[in-house]
């Protein structure tokens, strides 16, 4: 249509004002086409990034770290009467 005006010689206000509007439409149906892609676009999932140091090396992770020992509990204590074997046994 925007030719149509052209070759009759349509005033140039009314010929800038449909440019206009015909950008826009062009603009929106291109908005319209990626954002259905977009949503069409399957979602990704990344690998967690490696934890750095202060310096910005990454942080080897040992598994076999050694264990934190626990602290020995003193032995029970044993009554006199435990001492004699025979005396256990009565």
């Amino acid at each position: 249509m925007i030719k149509k005006a052209e070759e009759t010689s349509v005033e140039t206000e009314y010929l800038d004002a449909a440019n206009k509007l015909k950008t826009k439409m062009r603009g929106n149906i291109q908005a319209r086409e990626i954002l259905e892609m977009l949503v069409e676009y399957p979602i990704r999932e990344y690998p967690e990034p490696e934890q750095l140091d202060k310096s910005g090396k990454p942080i080897k992770k040992d598994d076999k770290k050694p264990k934190k020992k626990k602290k020995k509990e003193p032995p029970f204590p044993l009554p006199e009467w435990a001492n004699e074997l025979e005396a256990v046994q009565k």
